[in-house]
C-alpha cells in the first residue's frame, strides 16, 4: 500500500511510475558485507542512494534482486568503477553464503542462499538475477538493509567486488 501523499502526488500527476535499480558495489573484505550502509554517499558508478535512504517522495516496489561479481584490477576507485561485473558461478565462496533483505529492521527476503543468483543456464532469466514472488513495498526515508554473509572467504581474489541491485517499479 502506498503511502497517502504518493498515491495524492501520483494523482495529481506529480510523481510518476519508473522502472530502475537502486545499486551498490561493495568489496569483499570480511564475510559480512553490508551493500547499503548509512554512511554511503551516492557516488555515479558504486551506489545511487544515500545513507542507505531513498530519497523523500519516493517509494520502491522490490520486484528482483541481481548479484553480481568480479575481481578489480586494483582497489583504486576507478579500477572498481570498471571492474567487469558477471555471473556467480565463478565465485564458489559467495555462491555458498546466504543474503538477506531488510526494510526498516523489517524482514523482506529472510537468510537465502545465494545460489538463487546461479542463473548463468536459465537462458529466461538475466544473468545474477533473483525474481522475488511477492514484491515488497519500501517507502522513502526507511532504512535499506541487503546484507551477504560468506561462511568463508577461501579462493576470492582480495580484489573481488560484488554488485547488487534492487530491481523495482519506482514512484519518482
Amino acid at each position: 500500500e502506498l503511502p497517502d501523499y504518493i498515491k495524492q502526488a501520483l494523482a495529481k500527476g506529480d510523481l510518476r511510475l519508473a522502472d530502475t535499480v537502486i545499486y551498490s558495489i561493495k568489496p569483499v573484505s570480511s564475510k559480512t558485507i553490508k551493500m547499503f550502509e548509512t554512511q554511503d554517499d551516492k557516488e555515479i558508478g558504486l551506489r545511487n542512494i544515500s545513507n542507505a535512504k531513498l530519497p523523500k517522495n519516493q517509494a520502491l516496489l522490490v520486484s528482483g534482486i541481481v548479484l553480481l561479481a568480479g575481481v578489480a584490477a586494483d582497489m583504486t576507485k576507478d579500477k572498481v568503477m570498471s571492474t567487469k561485473f558477471g555471473a556467480m558461478e565463478d565465485y564458489a565462496a559467495i555462491v555458498n553464503g546466504e543474503f538477506s533483505l531488510k526494510s526498516n529492521k523489517k524482514q523482506i527476503v529472510p537468510e537465502t542462499s545465494n545460489n538463487v543468483f546461479k542463473t548463468s543456464n536459465m537462458h529466461n532469466v538475466p544473468i545474477g538475477y533473483y525474481k522475488l514472488a511477492n514484491p515488497r513495498l519500501i517507502s522513502d526515508d526507511i532504512l535499506v538493509e541487503l546484507t551477504i554473509e560468506l561462511g568463508t572467504m577461501e579462493g576470492l581474489d582480495p580484489k573481488t567486488h560484488i554488485f547488487a541491485g534492487l530491481d523495482r517499479k519506482s514512484v519518482v
